[in-house]
C-alpha cells in the first residue's frame, strides 16, 4: 500500500510525465560565453534568515536551490560492449559513472581544496588520494559523454560546454578562481552544478530554450535505454505498484537522494521492513514483481518530498518533512492541500497555533468532501547505503490537525525557562521532547544514543493521538535520576505530563494547591520545599538535597522521609535566626506539604506512574517559586512607574 500511495502522488504530482529528466535543486553555475570561456561562478540557492529567539542568535544559511529537470541517471561507458549507458549510480569498475549535464561539484570541475579540507591530515591522505581519483574518473565520464552528445547531435548546441572542458578549464587561473568562487560562496561537495552560456541571457543551460535540442537528443537516448532494457527482460507480470501488466524488473537503477541527515549515504536503494513491502522482495537492488514506471514513481515520489519541491495550491512552499535525530518523516495528502500545520510539530509559534486551534473548531461543522482527506505519514532511517522503512500510517487530515492541537494542549506546563519565569507554556518542539528521552554530551543531546523507535513513537502521538509506551517514561525518569536538580528541563517534564495523560493520569499544567493531590506528587512537592530551605539555610553547596535524595523519595519514601523531615526542621532553625520573614515563609510551605501527606507514608516501591507524579510534584512546586518572583519583580516595576506618573503629574 505504501508503494501504491507514493506511485499516486507522482501520477498526481505529474512526476513521470518525462522521464528522462528528475527536478532537483541545482545550487551551483559555472558561466560561460559562446566560445567557451570561464566567466564566473552563480550561487543558485536561497538566502534564509533565522531571527533570534531568546537566547539564540540570528543565522544566516543558503540552502536549497534552482529546481531544474536533471538527467535522471548516471552514464558510463560498457568497456565490453563498446557503448555508452545509463546505470546505477554507485556502479563498480575503473569506469565511473557521471550525470549529463548536471552532477556534484567534484564530479564536474577539480575541487582538490574542498576535498582536501574534509580529508586533513596524514591519517586520511590514503583517503584523499582515493577520493580525488575517483571523482578524476567522474569527471572523465562527464566531459567524454558531453564529447560524445555534441557529436551526435551534429550542431553548436554543446560546443560552448565542449571547449570549456577541453581548453578553457586547463587554462592557467581557472582552476584557481573556481576554487577561490566555490570556498567564498562555502559550496559543499553534494551540491549540484550545472552551466549557464552568456548568449542565452545568462540562464541555466538545462532550463534554456536555445539548448533545448541537447534535452530532447537525451530524451531519445534514455527512451532507447529503456527499450534495450524491456527487451531483455525475462519476466512480465501484474506490477504491484501500477497494478498494469508489465515488464517486472530485475534490478533497481534509480536511488533516493538527500538522505544524508538519516544516517545514510547520499543516494541509496529503498529497503522496507512492511510486511506490505517485504512481499515485493527487495533485496539489496532486486525488485521483483515492480515494474520499471512503478519504481520510477514511488522513487521520484519519495526524492521530492526529501527535497520538498512541491508547491501548495496557493503556490507557497508545499513542506512535507521532518528530520528528528536519525529518522526523516514524510507526509502529503492524497489532493493538493497545505499541511503547514505540521511544520509547528518541530516549530511551535503563537498565531500558527492558534489558526490550527481555530481550524479544528470549525471543521468539527463542516460537512464537505475536504473533511475525509486521506492524509499520509511515512517514517525513513538509514542504513549505510539503504533506506529503511520504520513506519507507515494513514488518517485523515481533519482527524491529523486535531491530535497536532490535542498534543500542543496536553504538552501544556508550567515553563521555569528565563522567557517564561513559571508561566504556562506549550510550545516544545519535538527535537527538545526527543531529546530529552537520552544522555547530554556538552549541554546538547547526543544523537547518537537515541534509540529509532523514539522519534516515531511521538510523531504518531502527535498526529495520529496515539498512547507513548512506558519505556520512553522510564528513559525520562532515569535521566531525572542521573542528572538531579538540572534535569528537570521544561520540555522533558512536558513529555512527561503528556504520557501520564496519555495513560489516563490526570496532570495539571502548573500547581493548583486547592485542588486534590496524589500522595506521590505531595511527596515531590516536599523535596522542592527541602531544596528551598536547605539554600536559605547553607546557600549554594556542591551537591544539594534533591542529588542526594531524589533517586530514594521518588522510589521508596517511606524509607527516608522521616530523616528529611528532621533535617528541614534543622536547616529552618539556622534560617530564623537571620532572616525572620523568609523563615515564616518557607515554614508555612512546609507546614502546607506535610499537613497534605497521608497519614501513613507510601510503603514499598512506588510505580513508574507514582514516580512520574513525583517529578510533576516537584517541578510544579519549583515553577511556582519562579511565578512568585516574576509577580512580585512585576509589582515593585508597576509601582515604580505609577511613582514616576504621579512625579510627572505633579
Amino acid at each position: 500500500m505504501i508503494l501504491q500511495r507514493l506511485y499516486e502522488l507522482a501520477l498526481r504530482e505529474n512526476l513521470l510525465d518525462d522521464q528522462a529528466f528528475v527536478r532537483c535543486p541545482v545550487s551551483v553555475c559555472i558561466s560561460l560565453n559562446a566560445d567557451g570561456k570561464y566567466l564566473g561562478v552563480q550561487d543558485l540557492r536561497q538566502r534564509v534568515e533565522t531571527p533570534a529567539k531568546g537566547r539564540r542568535a540570528a543565522n544566516v544559511k543558503m540552502v536549497g536551490g534552482m529546481v531544474l529537470p536533471v538527467p535522471v541517471r548516471p552514464v558510463v561507458w560498457d568497456v565490453k560492449a563498446k557503448r555508452w549507458k545509463t546505470t546505477d549510480p554507485a556502479a563498480s569498475g575503473t569506469e565511473k559513472p557521471a550525470v549529463f549535464l548536471a552532477d556534484a561539484l567534484p564530479r564536474v570541475v577539480p575541487c582538490d581544496d574542498l576535498l582536501a579540507a574534509k580529508y586533513k591530515g596524514d591519517a586520511n591522505a590514503a583517503k584523499l588520494a582515493n577520493e580525488i581519483a575517483k571523482y578524476a574518473s567522474q569527471r572523465s565520464t562527464f566531459s567524454r559523454f558531453i564529447k560524445y552528445a555534441a557529436g551526435e547531435m551534429k550542431d553548436e548546441t554543446l560546443a560552448p560546454l565542449v571547449k570549456f572542458l577541453e581548453e578553457d578549464l586547463l587554462a592557467p587561473g581557472t582552476i584557481s578562481d573556481l576554487a577561490k568562487q566555490f570556498s567564498s560562496h562555502g559550496f559543499g561537495l553534494g551540491d549540484l552544478c550545472s552551466f549557464s552560456i552568456l548568449e542565452d541571457g545568462g540562464r541555466v543551460l538545462l532550463a534554456a530554450d536555445s539548448r533545448k535540442p541537447a534535452l530532447d537528443w537525451w530524451r531519445e537516448f534514455c527512451r532507447v535505454e529503456r527499450a534495450a532494457g524491456e527487451l531483455s527482460a525475462k519476466v512480465r507480470g501484474v506490477c504491484q505498484v501500477t497494478r498494469k501488466v508489465s515488464t517486472l524488473e530485475s534490478t533497481v537503477k534509480t536511488k533516493i537522494e538527500g538522505l544524508i541527515p538519516i544516517g545514510c549515504r547520499a543516494e541509496a536503494f529503498l529497503v522496507t521492513g512492511l510486511d506490505s513491502a517485504e512481499s515485493y522482495g527487495f533485496k539489496g537492488s532486486a525488485a521483483r514483481m515492480v515494474s520499471a514506471e512503478g519504481i520510477e514513481g514511488f522513487t521520484r515520489a519519495l526524492n521530492s518530498l526529501i527535497a520538498e519541491t512541491r508547491v501548495n495550491p496557493d503556490k507557497s512552499p508545499c513542506k512535507s518533512k521532518l528530520v528528528i535525530g536519525g529518522t526523516a518523516f514524510l507526509y502529503w495528502t492524497k489532493e493538493p492541500v497545505n499541511t503547514g500545520f505540521m511544520d509547528l510539530i518541530n516549530d511551535p509559534s503563537d498565531d500558527p497555533m492558534k489558526q490550527l486551534v481555530d481550524s479544528v473548531h470549525k471543521g468539527k461543522n463542516a460537512a464537505d468532501a475536504f473533511d475525509a482527506e486521506p492524509f499520509y505519514l511515512l517514517a525513513l532511517s538509514g542504513n549505510s547505503a539503504r533506506a529503511v522503512v520504520r513506519g507507515y500510517l494513514e488518517t485523515t487530515l481533519p482527524a491529523a490537525k486535531a491530535n497536532v492541537a490535542e498534543w500542543f494542549k496536553d504538552l501544556r506546563i508550567a515553563d521555569t525557562s528565563k522567557d517564561y519565569s513559571g508561566s504556562v507554556n506549550d510550545k516544545y518542539a519535538l527535537s527538545w521532547l526527543t531529546g530529552s528521552a537520552i544522555p547530554s554530551k556538552q549541554g546538547k543531546p547526543d544523537w547518537k544514543k537515541l534509540p529509532d523507535d523514539v522519534p516515531r513513537m511521538l510523531l504518531d502521538a502527535a498526529v495520529f493521538g496515539k498512547p507513548i509506551s512506558d519505556s520512553l517514561l522510564l528513559a525520562c525518569l532515569r535521566r531525572l535520576m542521573a542528572e538531579g536538580s538540572a534535569g528537570f528541563r521544561p520540555a522533558r517534564m512536558a513529555l512527561i505530563k503528556l504520557i501520564l495523560i496519555r495513560k489516563g493520569v490526570p496532570v495539571e499544567p502548573q500547581l493548583e494547591p486547592e485542588k486534590p493531590q496524589h500522595a506521590a506528587y505531595v511527596y515531590g512537592r516536599f523535596l522542592a520545599v527541602c531544596e528551598d530551605i536547605q539554600r536559605a539555610a547553607l546557600g549554594k553547596v556542591n551537591t544539594n538535597i534533591v542529588d542526594r535524595y531524589y533517586g530514594r523519595l521518588s522510589t521508596a519514601p517511606s524509607f527516608i522521609l522521616r530523616r528529611m523531615i528532621d533535617g528541614a526542621l534543622d536547616h529552618l532553625k539556622r534560617v530564623r535566626t537571620t532572616k525572620e520573614a523568609l523563615h515564616a515563609h518557607l515554614d508555612r510551605r512546609l507546614a502546607e506539604v506535610i499537613r497534605l501527606m497521608p497519614a501513613d507514608p507510601l510503603t514499598g516501591q512506588m510505580s513508574f506512574e507514582d514516580q512520574a507524579r513525583f517529578s510533576i510534584g516537584y517541578y510544579h512546586e519549583k515553577a511556582a517559586g519562579y511565578a512568585r518572583i516574576a509577580k512580585r519583580k512585576r509589582e515593585k516595576a508597576e509601582a515604580e512607574e505609577e511613582q514616576k506618573r504621579k512625579k510627572a503629574a505633579q
